[in-house]
């Protein structure tokens, strides 16, 4: 068994502005493309998480990549009310009618430029356009500093953690059962 924290944030700010995220990208030199089987196979054929992505998709999830020459920078999926949730995520909060930003990564020799912000906001922009007040939650490993100060830069408040238990057998997944506890304190950010 495989036992996981995870701290969770709610967006508590408004709706980003496209242009901006738009002159970001354009002053970094980056295109955002957004994930479909066509695009997955094309920047990530050949690695493992092709197969996730296309597993995100089939689930209902909606994803974007940013891209500089041809070559994926960061990528952010985010369930929408309509989609199956994260595995780690208690099935009841299916009722809430809730996106949720799961599976974010920007490449090493990347971070640190803002990329992640501006990829968090573009799933912000759209839960925005599919939903006029949408609740949109976010959550990442305790440990992930960088991660959780992008994450409150970005308008997001802590709201509790979750502790979910994974069983596996070799190597297949088989149950995943998880915990949120709203209204537990997130550990301390380090100074």
């Amino acid at each position: 068994m495989c036992i996981s924290r995870q701290v969770v944030y709610r967006y508590g700010g408004g709706l980003p502005s496209q242009d901006e995220v738009d002159d970001f990208l354009l002053s970094k030199e980056l295109y955002k493309v957004k994930a479909e089987a066509e695009s997955i196979v094309q920047y990530f054929n050949g690695s493992s998480r092709k197969n996730t992505f296309l597993r995100h998709l089939k689930n209902g999830s909606s994803g974007y990549f940013l891209v500089s020459e041809n070559e994926w920078v960061t990528y952010a999926w985010m369930s929408v009310p309509e989609s199956k949730l994260p595995k780690h995520i208690p099935f009841w909060v299916k009722d809430e009618n809730v996106y949720w930003i799961y599976y974010c990564r920007t490449k090493e020799n990347f971070r640190g430029n803002g990329f992640y912000k501006a990829a968090l906001k573009m799933l912000i922009i759209e839960a925005y356009e599919k939903s006029g007040d949408p609740k949109i939650f976010i959550d990442t490993i305790s440990n992930n500093v960088s991660s959780r100060r992008a994450i409150l830069s970005s308008g997001f408040l802590p709201e509790g953690i979750i502790t979910a238990w994974s069983i596996k057998f070799l190597k297949m997944h088989i149950l995943t059962i998880g915990l949120w506890k709203r209204h537990t304190q997130h550990p301390a950010l380090p100074q």
